[in-house]
């Protein structure tokens, strides 16, 4: 069965009615990521563009938005512009699409209708759901990404999920946003102000669960149609986040590093999944670390556990543990010799996978 969609493409001032037909089990969605920043006076006409091809096309689109030199950078959004670096601002990349003619991955917000259209236009063999577990007590949120393959796909595929934040607020020239169309009559900014001072950041990236490229290991280099592989992140929101105003956002990450396929909640709008978990974790520590780290966790029912440990590109660096284990609590201390950086401890079942970050300050 086909479902049709009319897409609006916007070029100028001149608008194309292009009507598709599309699988109704693997519909392609696309992830805008904006290169951004408060002190970048052509930024906010990037959030508008943006936001116009969201509206276009409503649930197809989505984005979230990498912040440069304000108040709202984190080592989440430094890792991603250091993996694909923009040459202006704003710039954004569509599905993370190496475009031919482009010298970059990121490209000028004149591009981002066009390219959206074009992915939106393709197929993929996969679509993303989500399950999210949220604690308001401990603020502690639990998330299954799966990828459910409605075609045969092969590769280096990997999972992913980022946390974005809309509303974001803060005083000073960190949160205040520069504004070029101060003086612009017809723009969605006129006579904003120059700076915007109490300017409301929309889909603020926060948090990366997985590396810049996505977790490797869980989808096998070739698999069939009707397959699905999940892997389940956990990640405390910090008091300064506003989970009312969170985003989660899964990706199916393909082999040349471009996504495939793309889903967006809100953290708070799933369905509990707590009880059907046959693993859950428990305490990393020390984290920090430098020559060693403890692993909490607790098996529902008996099953092969494999432990690994993958740098920030997705590489093995350490298997700690693979053997069949039994149900019940363990805890485990395991020796490291790994150089500074940020790495992420995978432990992975019969039935489930989490995925914890993982800060070594020291080396041996």
């Amino acid at each position: 069965m086909k479902r049709f969609f009319t897409l609006f493409s916007t070029f100028v001032a001149v608008f194309t009615i292009i009507a598709i037909s599309v699988n109704a089990q693997s519909q392609k969605k696309v992830l805008i990521e904006e290169n951004t920043g408060a002190w970048c006076q052509f930024c906010p006409d990037g959030a508008v563009q943006v936001n116009n091809l969201m509206n276009l096309y409503p649930g197809l689109v989505y984005t979230t938005a990498i912040h440069n030199g304000d108040g709202m950078v984190n080592p989440s959004s430094s890792a991603i512009e250091s993996a694909f670096p923009p040459t202006g601002f704003p710039a954004g990349m569509v599905d993370r699409v190496s475009w031919p003619g482009q010298s970059n991955v990121p490209v000028s917000r004149t591009q981002w209708g066009s390219y959206t259209v074009q992915r939106l236009l393709g197929t993929t063999p996969v679509n993303v759901s989500m399950n999210a577990v949220y604690d308001a007590t401990t603020r502690l949120s639990t998330v299954t990404v799966t990828a459910n393959f409605t075609g045969a796909a092969s590769g280096n595929m990997k999972i992913n999920l980022f946390y974005s934040e809309n509303k974001v607020t803060g005083t000073g020239s960190g949160f205040n946003q520069s504004n070029a169309y101060n003086n612009s009559a017809g723009h969605p900014y006129y006579q904003a102000g120059n700076p915007i001072v109490g300017f409301e950041h929309d889909h603020v990236l926060r948090y990366t669960a997985g590396p810049v490229h996505g977790v490797t290991g869980i989808i096998p280099s070739t698999v069939t149609a009707g397959s699905t592989y999940s892997n389940t992140f956990t990640y405390t929101l910090p008091a300064n986040f506003d989970e009312s105003n969170m985003k989660i956002i899964g990706v199916i990450i393909g082999d040349d590093n471009s996504i495939m396929n793309v889903e967006e909640g809100n953290l708070s709008g799933f369905t509990s999944i707590k009880d059907e978990v046959n693993l859950s974790i428990g305490n990393l520590y020390p984290n920090p670390a430098s020559n060693f780290v403890t692993v909490e966790y607790n098996l529902k029912n008996s099953s092969n556990v494999e432990l690994k440990i993958y740098n920030a590109l997705g590489q093995v660096v350490s298997t700690l543990k693979d053997k069949h284990e039994a149900a019940g609590n363990h805890t485990e201390t395991f020796d490291l010799n790994l150089t500074k950086g940020m790495y992420f401890l995978n432990i992975n079942t019969d039935q489930a996978t989490f995925t914890r970050k993982l800060n070594i300050v020291t080396s041996e």
